[in-house]
Formats: C-alpha cells, structure tokens, sequence
C-alpha cells in the first residue's frame, strides 16, 4: 500500500516567497551592473559633483570637506581640476568610501566603473536586508510577496541611482538598515532580536544622517512613528533604547564640523551655485511639485516641467495612485499589531509628515527648484512603503496590479 505525503501550504508559500526574493534580487543585480556598464559619465544625479568632492578628499588627505575650496574635476580628464566650484554641501564619510576606489589615472569611462560599483554594492545590501525583512512577514502571502520584493528591487529610481555614484546610495541602506532592524526588535518572541535590532537602527540613523540632512530626517521621523505605534505593547531594555540614541548622536557628528565651519547645516547648494530650473512663484510650484515628484519615480532627469508628454502624465499618476494605496492600505490594517503592519502605517506618516517639509524648504530656501522634487530624496523611506503597500495588496489584485503597472511604466517609458 502506498501512501502519498501532501506538502504542507505554509511550507509551499515559504519556498514560492524565497524564489520570487531571489529573483528579483538576482534581476536587481543584473540590472544594476548592466546599468552601469552603459552609463555614459557623468550621470544624471549630479555624478560628476560626487566624484569631484571624493577626489578632493583623496588628494587633500582630509576627512572633512572645504567647501569654500573645492572645485571640479575636468570632465575628460579626472586628474586635473576645472575652476567651476563644487556646490555639494553634504558630509564626508560617503566620499571617504568611494575615494579608496577611485584611480584618477584613468580615463573617466574606466575610472567611474570601480565607484560606482562600491556605490551600487551598499544599495545591494540594503535591498537584500529589504527582502531579507519583509519577506519574514509576508511569507505566507505570495501575492504580498511579489508585490515587496518587485517594489523594493525593481523600483525604477532605485535602479538608476544604483548605476552611479551618488550618496543617495548610502542613504538608502541607512533606510534599509533601519528598517530590517526594526522589524527584529519589535518582533514578539521567538522572533525578536534585541540587540541586533537596536544595532540595526542605531547604523541605519547613523549612515542615513552621513549620507544627507533630508534622509536622516526622514529614517528618523519613521523610527520615531515605528517606535510610537509599537513601544506600548512591547516595552524594551533602557541600554537598547541608548543604543539606539548613540546611533542618532554619531550620525549628528559631522554636523557639528559642518557647523562650526560654515554656520550652516547644508552651508552650499546647486541653487547657489549655477542656474537651475525654477518656477515662477508659490502657487505655480505648488501644482507642478506633485507631479515632478511623481514623475522621477519612473524618470531619471530631474528639474523637468513641462512633463514629457503622455508618459510622464502616467507616470506621476500612477505614482501618487500607489501612495494612495499604501495609505488606505494601512489605515484598514491598523487593528493588526504585528511590527510589519507597524512598519506600513509608520511609512505613511514620515512620508506625510517630511513631504510638507521638503516643499517648504524647495520653495522658500531654494527659491522654486525643480531639480529640488526628486523622488530619490524618499529612496531611504522606500522599503517600509513597499511594506505598506503589500499590505494593501492582500487579497486585493487591484492594488497588485497597480504596483506592477507602475513598475512597468517607470521602465518602458524611463
């Protein structure tokens, strides 16, 4: 007699859900490196800036900037400076990292590819640490698996950053770390880590904050909205609390040189500096922010107004229509208590909460920029969106297929 075995579907949906993060991690990569391979130099994300100040560093053996003193490199030849000044005004340690791979002895096209391969490898971590996190708490879902993990690795923005070198790069991992590390800390036993989520969060505060002002706040205003929807079912150890304080501290740390320096937090900007797209005045870049917004999630080119016809339209349509849903979709779930639908609904407020703040500072101390309405700013926030917005798509092929036309869109169009 013979008797036949069922697998179990928990067991089932556990495997399909690791396949389809293999996937789209194996497509992220292939994508990125075949990206960079074919990206003329410089890239569209202000590369060549990036660069420059990295080789100022190199040559100057400095660990803190000089604004005031740093130039560009020539674009045809990296070993010689142009008179133009550089107008990045971000802190150091990023460009610390990239010049130990920079040999400016080469042509440009050969020596960018070492660089940006650096760059692109912590976008790698932090999309694996992504995956690695929200598949725990959407494996038994296949459907808000696929929605994760094709959301968080194919993100057509994410792509095109991840082919150049730009500090949006470290500013992603430090979301990313924090991410993944809140989701452990809160978790409820067996699946809790303590330290290592504190640790976690306490490296994604501090890469976040060496990365930029704008991504430090806004992985600090979702820790603090992840903390507050979950500290009062699950109280934690006061060292881990410290640890997580230490982490917000040594990421403010080269503010305090920047400070003292300049007297200013982000003492020199593009605005400043060389002339850029602008809007008229307040009202006119208030109806044109949205859409500019909407449409760099899909597009690389910044600072673009009129949109390029049809297909930037859609694109930023598409884009506010999934935020739409990541919003419903979380208000729906907020009876649920586990940490990731806690992570969904603290992605909805930060992003409430900084995009008033990023128009406001656009506006009024950028004077109207275009340039200033990137998508890639919210890069740091993305894997906790995608989190909610997998959450809306539990038994909800709409939304589904609204992530995956999104998706599509970004990169027929892109």
């Amino acid at each position: 007699m013979s008797v036949t075995v069922g697998r179990s579907p928990v067991l089932s949906a556990s495997a399909s859900t690791w396949t389809v993060a293999a996937l789209c991690l194996a497509t992220f990569t292939a994508l990125s490196l075949l990206l960079i391979l074919r990206q003329a130099y410089p890239g569209c994300y202000d590369e060549r800036q990036h660069i420059s100040y990295a080789a100022f560093l190199q040559e100057s053996g400095r660990w803190l900037p000089q604004f005031g003193a740093q130039r560009l490199l020539q674009r045809a030849d990296m070993g010689a400076w142009d008179s133009r000044l550089n107008y990045l005004g971000h802190p150091s340690p990023y460009y610390l990292f990239i010049s130990a791979f920079l040999d400016r002895t080469l042509p440009p096209a050969q020596a960018i590819l070492a660089p940006r391969i650096a760059s692109s490898a912590l976008i790698w971590i932090g999309v694996v640490l992504a995956l690695l996190a929200g598949r725990r708490w959407l494996a038994q879902d296949p459907v808000a698996t696929t929605v994760f993990c094709c959301l968080v690795a194919l993100c057509p923005q994410l792509l095109t950053v991840s082919a150049q070198v730009s500090n949006d790069a470290l500013a992603f991992l430090g979301g990313a770390l924090a991410y993944w590390g809140a989701l452990r800390w809160h978790a409820p036993p067996p699946r809790r880590d303590g330290w290592p989520g504190a640790v976690a969060i306490a490296a994604g505060l501090t890469a976040a904050l060496w990365a930029k002002p704008n991504a430090g706040l806004v992985v600090a205003v979702w820790v603090a909205a992840f903390i507050a929807l979950s500290a009062p079912a699950r109280p934690r150890p006061r060292a881990e609390w410290l640890v997580i304080l230490a982490g917000l501290a040594l990421g403010a740390l080269p503010y305090v040189f920047i400070i003292r320096d300049t007297g200013a937090v982000v003492p020199i900007t593009a605005e400043q500096v060389g002339e850029v797209g602008r809007m008229p005045g307040l009202v006119s870049y208030a109806a044109v922010f949205p859409l500019d917004l909407g449409y760099t999630f899909g597009f690389a080119h910044v600072g673009v107004w009129p949109l390029p016809g049809f297909p930037g339209v859609l694109m930023a349509v598409l884009f506010w229509l999934l935020i739409a849903a990541a919003v419903l979709g979380t208000v729906r779930a907020r009876r649920h208590a586990d940490p990731g639908t806690a992570a969904g609904m603290a992605a909805a407020i930060a992003f409430a909460a900084v995009l008033p703040v990023h128009f406001w500072y656009s506006a009024m101390r950028l004077g109207y920029s275009l340039p200033a309405t990137s998508f890639r700013y919210y890069l740091p926030l993305w894997p906790a969106l995608s989190q909610a917005l997998a959450g809306a798509a539990r038994g909800r092929w709409p939304v589904a297929a609204l992530a995956a036309a999104t998706i599509v869109v970004g990169w027929v169009w892109r």
